[in-house]
C-alpha cells in the first residue's frame, strides 16, 4: 500500500566552513603522531601500532613510557629509533595541521577532539543533529515579529535575571515556547498539550548522512574574536569536515502530522540566518555567498544555538544576551561590557584552514526529490 502521506526528499549539505560534530573521544599527545616537518597528524591503529611495539620489542618500553612520560609519542619513538617510513604504517589516517598550532608553549602537544565516526571508522554526521539544527531554525522562525508568542518573550526576559543551576538556565521557558510553537497534534488518546507525543516535528524524519572518508577530514584550531578585533588562538584542536565536501541525507515528512514543506524549512533557515546576520556583522563582513545557510554542529557560537536575536529587536536581544552570559560564564569574560559594545556576546568564534579564515560549521543547505 503506498502511503501517499510521506514525502521523501534528499537533503545536500555543502559545507562553507570546516564543520565539526564530536564523537566525544579525545586523543592526548601519547595516542597520535605529529610530524612537525610536514605538519601533519597520524591517528593510529592502536592494534597496528601494538603489533610494531611486539615486533620491535618495545611493549614494556612503551608501558613504561605511557606510565611515567611527558614526551609527546613522536618525539619519544624517534629517540628509539623508529622511523617515519615505520610508524606511517600504524596509522588509520593522517591530518593536515598546516593551520594549526598543536604545540603549547611548553612544547607538549594539545588535544584533538574527534569527529563522529561509524563502525568502520567513516566520519558520518547523525542525522539528530540535523535535525536538533533545523528545530531551532524553525522555532526562530516562527517568533521573528509574532506577537502570539509575547508571553513567552517576557517570561525569558523575567527568569533570566534568576540565579539558577546552569544546566537547568532558561529550560522551562524554552521548553514551553517549543511547546506553544510545535505541539499542535491532538492525538485521540487523552489530550496534553505538553506531552511529545503532540509535537509535529515527530513527523519530520532525517537519517544518518552517507558516510565519508576520512580524506576530508582536517585539523582546525578555535580562534575567538573579540568585538574590538583582537584575536586568541584557543588551545582546542577540532578533527573537521573541510570547506567545499557535499554530505547527503534522506528527509521523510508526515504530511499526516507536520504541517512543515521542504520550502518551509528552506525559507525558515533563510530567514533566520538573515536575522542572526546582524550579530555576525558587527565583526566585519560575513560570508553569504551561498543559498539557505545555516550553522551545524560544534564551535559556532552561542547565537546559532539561541534564539534572542528571533525573538526580539536587535537592541533588547543584546540586552537579554548579556545578562544571560553574565550568569553562564566566569566573571572575567567581561559580558558586562556586551551593551556597551552593542553585541552579545562580544567574540565570534573562528578557524583558519588552508590560508582562509573560516566561521565553524556554515553550511548551504539544498532539499530535491527523491
Amino acid at each position: 500500500m503506498v502511503k501517499d502521506y510521506l514525502k521523501h526528499y534528499r537533503i545536500t549539505l555543502k559545507t562553507h566552513g570546516p564543520l565539526f560534530i564530536g564523537s566525544g573521544e579525545v586523543l592526548g599527545k601519547k595516542e597520535y603522531i605529529y610530524d612537525r616537518a610536514n605538519k601533519k597528524a597520524y591517528i593510529l591503529d592502536t592494534k597496528k601500532m601494538f603489533s610494531g611495539m611486539l615486533k620491535n620489542r618495545m611493549v614494556y618500553e612503551y608501558e613504561k613510557y605511557l606510565l611515567n612520560e611527558y614526551r609527546d609519542l613522536g618525539i619519544w619513538l624517534r629517540e628509539h629509533g623508529i622511523r617515519k617510513q615505520e610508524y606511517q604504517q600504524w596509522s588509520n589516517y593522517v591530518l593536515d595541521c598546516s593551520a594549526t598550532e598543536i604545540e603549547s608553549r611548553e612544547n607538549r602537544n594539545k588535544e584533538i577532539h574527534l569527529f563522529m565516526k561509524d563502525q568502520y571508522g567513516k566520519p558520518y554526521i547523525p542525522g539528530s543533529s540535523l535535525k536538533g539544527a533545523i528545530r531551532t531554525i524553525l522555532l526562530g522562525n516562527a517568533v521573528i515579529g509574532n506577537a502570539a508568542y509575547s508571553d513567552n518573550a517576557e517570561s525569558i526576559v523575567r527568569n533570566s535575571q534568576r540565579r539558577v543551576k546552569q544546566n537547568k538556565y532558561l529550560q522551562r521557558e524554552i521548553k514551553n515556547l517549543e511547546v506553544d510553537v510545535f505541539h499542535t497534534i491532538k492525538r485521540k488518546e487523552k489530550y496534553v498539550k505538553s506531552n511529545a507525543v503532540n509535537d509535529e516535528l515527530s513527523g519530520l524524519r532525517i537519517s544518518d548522512s552517507k558516510p565519508l572518508e576520512t580524506d576530508c577530514l582536517v585539523l582546525c584550531q578555535k580562534i575567538d574574536r573579540h568585538i574590538e578585533g583582537k584575536d586568541r588562538n584557543m588551545p582546542l584542536l577540532r578533527e573537521c569536515i573541510k570547506p567545499g565536501v557535499e554530505i547527503t541525507f534522506e528527509l521523510t515528512i508526515d504530511t499526516s502530522v507536520c504541517n512543515y514543506s521542504e520550502q518551509d524549512i528552506l525559507n525558515a533557515i533563510s530567514r533566520v540566518y538573515e536575522r542572526n546576520s546582524a550579530f555576525y556583522k558587527k565583526f566585519g563582513n560575513i560570508n553569504d555567498s551561498g543559498n539557505h545557510m545555516l550553522y551545524l554542529g560544534g564551535g559556532c557560537g552561542f547565537v546559532t544555538k539561541t534564539i534572542q536575536y528571533c525573538l526580539y529587536p536587535e537592541k533588547r536581544a543584546v540586552q537579554i544576551n548579556a545578562n544571560i552570559m553574565t550568569k553562564l560564564t566566569p566573571r572575567n569574560h567581561g559580558h558586562g561590557k556586551d551593551i556597551k559594545y552593542r553585541v552579545s556576546p562580544h567574540v565570534k568564534k573562528l578557524t583558519r584552514y588552508s590560508g582562509r579564515e573560516y566561521e565553524f560549521g556554515l553550511c548551504e543547505m539544498n532539499i530535491s526529490k527523491m
